[in-house]
């Protein structure tokens, strides 16, 4: 009777270390399970945030791009469709520095620079340096538009647009000194877009600008470039996704840039 019972014990003691290995693994299996649907469940959060700040991005530029004026473009006002949220902050990108800069040979640079009426010293010249490259060339383009007259702000016209190109070769003199304001009618103050591109030879170059007619060194300002920095956080549920951009933020004027020689650059985010 005794030996039935020692069985019965030993049956049932393997009995609950089977149930007990099964437990464990089906434990360890529920976790690894759980661990990737969460897994892939942020990852799906993570995209739909992702397109969130994309979007996000992509309607401030259309605004940027259709509304000319920077002031005047809403911006860091949350928006939500469909559960997922983006939120945009704004800010002038840095000045930057135009010293001893490289520029591969035929990728085009641009400067936008917006007339700002409190500012005595608004650039009229650039000096342009180049060097590293006997056999350079640079290819420059200015692009004038009057956005202000004695009253104030005024509209685009796109006849009072003025279009001034030029060649430049290092081997004739060390630098050039280029008059945004020739041609421009004294009765308006204008924005600029200067773009220049070297032709034959990767390039070192050095930009200076000056707000008076004759490039006097007293006389140098900072070039600020005109740029504008955006960045999209996309939310949904608890996920968050960052984006920014870079960009000019005066519209494109169709029909008045050469896209020939010069075309716009992608916009990277």
């Amino acid at each position: 009777m005794s030996d039935i019972n020692n069985k019965k014990g030993q049956v049932i003691l393997v009995a609950l270390l089977i149930m007990a290995v099964v437990l464990v693994v089906a434990l360890a299996i529920g976790t690894l399970m759980l661990r990737e649907l969460r897994m892939a469940g942020n990852i799906d959060r993570s995209i739909t945030a992702y397109f969130a700040a994309e979007s996000g991005l992509e309607e401030e530029l259309w605004k940027a791009r259709k509304n000319p004026p920077m002031d005047a473009i809403p911006y860091g006002e949350g928006l939500a469709i469909e559960g997922a949220r983006w939120d945009l902050t704004k800010s002038e990108a840095p000045e930057e520095e135009f010293v001893e800069k490289v520029l591969v040979r035929d990728k085009s640079e641009q400067i936008y620079l917006k007339y700002d009426p409190s500012d005595p010293e608004n650039i009229n010249r650039f000096m342009f340096e180049m060097w590293s490259s006997p056999t350079a060339w640079l290819e420059y383009k200015v692009i004038s538009w009057p956005t202000y007259d004695s009253t104030g702000k005024i509209p685009l016209d796109p006849s009072e647009v003025i279009t001034k190109e030029g060649l430049w070769g290092t081997s004739d003199v060390p630098n050039i000194c280029i008059n945004l304001n020739e041609g421009t009618r004294p009765i308006y103050y204008y924005d600029h877009v200067f773009r220049f591109k070297p032709l034959y030879a990767d390039v070192s170059y050095t930009l200076k600008g000056y707000s008076d007619t004759s490039c006097t060194p007293a006389n140098e300002v900072g070039i600020k470039g005109g740029k504008l920095e955006i960045t999209s956080t996309g939310t949904y549920s608890a996920t968050k996704r960052s984006l920014s951009i870079v960009f000019y933020p005066k519209p494109p004027l169709h029909g008045i840039f050469d896209y020939v020689l010069f075309s716009d650059e992608s916009i990277v985010k």
